[in-house]
């Protein structure tokens, strides 16, 4: 079964039977995996202080996030600049769900002072991966950061910090490249 759109956290091998019913399904993954707990729980006492009640307080996650992730260069990587003083980011951005496709990601190599529009590599569709690229202007230097944002046609933006929850379920912040060395 294709189910566009949807997140495939839950995703089987086989297909069996298909259920309608009105009401959550009781199997311990829909129940107690890919959901967002709510910001009162942010330890594992506040959890069991109801006996884990909240599950049933919170709806199980069923489309994915708008998302981007920097797929080059790599965490703590050592990197050299060009005589433009930049260098290629490469990466890919998923759509919030039914939103997509992505139409917009932007690269910052200044802490987001200033965003670098990327190339979308081919055309996105509503429900696919979105790969890009973009040269960006990065100062010489030990532990630099290089961040992404996607925006969907939606208008779905990534937040620079996702919502927290105890579990890290759902987490959707800026796409980051961390420690780089720039030489």
């Amino acid at each position: 079964m294709i189910a566009p759109g949807i997140i495939g956290a839950r995703a089987t091998k086989w297909l069996d039977e298909i259920t309608i019913q009105d009401e959550e399904s009781q199997n311990v993954y829909q129940r107690r995996d890919y959901k967002i707990l709510p910001e009162t729980v942010q330890t594992k006492e506040d959890f069991q202080a109801n006996d884990g009640a909240v599950w049933d307080t919170v709806p199980a996650m069923q489309e994915s996030l708008i998302n981007s992730v920097i797929a080059y260069p790599t965490q703590e990587e050592t990197v050299t600049l060009d005589p433009d003083d930049k260098i290629e980011v490469k990466g890919y951005a998923i759509p919030g769900g039914y939103d997509g496709p992505v139409v917009n990601v932007q690269v910052s190599g200044d802490g987001g002072e200033n965003w670098v529009t990327a190339e979308l590599v081919g055309k996105p569709t509503k429900f696919s991966w979105a790969i890009w690229k973009a040269r960006v202007r990065l100062e010489r230097g030990e532990d630099r950061v290089i961040w992404s944002r996607a925006t969907d046609a939606g208008g779905n933006t990534q937040p620079r910090m996702s919502a927290w929850n105890i579990r890290g379920v759902g987490y959707n912040g800026y796409g980051d490249a961390r420690g780089l060395t720039v030489l």
